[in-house]
């Protein structure tokens, strides 16, 4: 593999090159297999090839270059993943592996690293070499299995013609993998993983993961079926099951049904008493939906700046490289990149501000757009920029450092609202739980526990 640029157009690509010493026919075949699907598949969820050729010995073709590295290189780093965030991830496998299916074709070596993530999060599935079509030549010897252990389908093993149902199965070994943090069969040796795979049930996600969801973990099961014709029928069915996880699972029960003909004990008609004097204390409308909705903004956010944090962990690297390069408009992007990026990492600020002192007056005002972009996130740094606002002899580092100033002011005042949110919606909580302890029943008691939070 190597970076290339494409002279006519000056846009980078990798290109993959077959060496010239390679004759094995299989070898060669495999390649011309790759390049003729990549030409076929076109889907943001795989990676897109440009063209090459299969002429005499030289062999290539150029794809686009994904710099956010490999899925399981992320596995390495994180370990397993939150359920949330990992169906996300799950619902843009299955989404290229039901693109090929419909097209035909069979990937056979489904794992985390032909996974590649792009510096937006997005997942492309790669290196289709041992993809077949449907109805294309088998270029694997009769008996002779390929593909990756650790996701390896029983039929593959046993080197049976494999169609898309050994991907699911793969799927769900990676899947498994991504929320547990270890593939459900591992072993000393390929002979005891293969072995494992043909006759070892699969252990379930929800022993390790307690809180995943009983769909997704019923879901993981059904893919890691040994026959295939138990598993889903196709990933179309994956990607609509996955739609519908939810970590709640509702369960309605009969009351008149369960409770007839039972004999009331005198132990039993105490607890009835008990339960019938706390129907009494009935809390008001507006203050039930308060006690639900808040919980679950303050969760929703929570998730969001969790997401935010993960992609900007995934594209500060690049950018970095971006910003110490000689390209003034790459630069300039990376710079604003960078500040957004401060938001919720702060090396990105320190990246941008060691040039804060520069005396290039075109590198400071590419700093000043960085900290415009991370606006209050950057406010600690308004002293440096407003000494450039008063003293630079430069009226494009003036202008601009009076932008950044506007922009630090604006988005302070957005910054203390939500944290006042914050404070008021958990200091509602705290008081509701005073109330519940304090076992306050009647109104005028609740209303003077309000009134007491309102002047707090």
């Amino acid at each position: 593999m190597y970076r290339a640029r494409y002279v006519k157009n000056d846009k980078q690509v990798a290109v993959k090159i077959l060496p010239e010493e390679v004759t094995d026919e299989i070898v060669l075949g495999r390649f011309d297999r790759e390049l003729e699907i990549l030409r076929k598949l076109r889907h943001p969820n795989i990676v897109h090839s440009f063209g090459g050729t299969t002429e005499g010995s030289h062999r290539f073709y150029a794809m686009e270059i994904v710099e956010g590295g490999s899925f399981d290189k992320l596995l390495e780093r994180r370990g397993a993943l939150p359920w949330e965030l990992a169906t996300k991830y799950f619902q843009q496998m299955t989404a290229a592996l039901q693109y090929a299916h419909s097209h035909d074709v069979t990937h056979r070596d489904v794992k985390p690293g032909n996974f590649l993530i792009s510096t937006n999060g997005q997942l492309k599935l790669s290196d289709f070499g041992l993809a077949t079509f449907a109805a294309a030549q088998n270029l694997t010897a009769a008996g002779k299995t390929m593909g990756t252990f650790r996701y390896m389908s029983p039929e593959q093993i046993r080197g049976k013609n494999v169609g898309p149902r050994a991907d699911l199965y793969s799927l769900g070994c990676v899947m498994y993998e991504v929320l547990v943090g270890k593939p459900p069969f591992d072993g000393t040796s390929a002979a005891d993983i293969l072995d494992q795979h043909l006759n070892k049930t699969a252990p379930r996600v929800s022993l390790t993961v307690f809180d995943c969801p009983a769909d997704l973990d019923l879901l993981i099961a059904s893919l890691l079926e040994k026959n295939p014709d138990k598993r889903p029928a196709s990933a179309e069915e994956i990607q609509q099951r996955l739609e519908t996880v939810s970590p709640v699972k509702m369960v309605s029960v009969d009351q008149t049904e369960a409770t007839r003909n039972v004999r009331t004990t005198p132990a039993m008609e105490t607890r009835k008493e008990r339960q019938t004097d706390l129907t009494i204390w009935k809390l008001p409308t507006w203050l039930i939906a308060t006690l639900i909705a808040v919980p679950l903004v303050l969760m929703g956010w929570s998730l969001q700046l969790q997401q935010k944090s993960y992609a900007a962990d995934v594209a500060l690297d690049s950018w970095k490289v971006a910003w110490d390069s000689s390209d003034e408009n790459l630069q300039r992007e990376a710079a604003t990149a960078l500040g957004k990026i401060g938001r919720v990492r702060s090396e990105a600020l320190e990246v941008l501000t060691k040039d804060l002192s520069s005396t290039d007056s075109s590198q400071l005002e590419m700093v000043l757009i960085g900290l415009e972009a991370a606006g209050g996130y950057a406010v600690e740094h308004k002293n440096e920029v407003y000494d450039l606002l008063q003293n630079s002899p430069e009226p494009e580092v003036r202008c601009q450092a009076k932008q950044t100033i506007d922009a630090f002011e604006e988005n302070v005042s957005s910054r203390s609202t939500i944290v006042q949110f914050t404070l008021l919606a958990l200091l509602g909580v705290a008081l509701f739980a005073v109330y519940v302890l304090a076992g306050k029943k009647s109104q005028t008691d609740y209303f003077s526990v309000y009134r007491i939070g309102l002047c707090f």
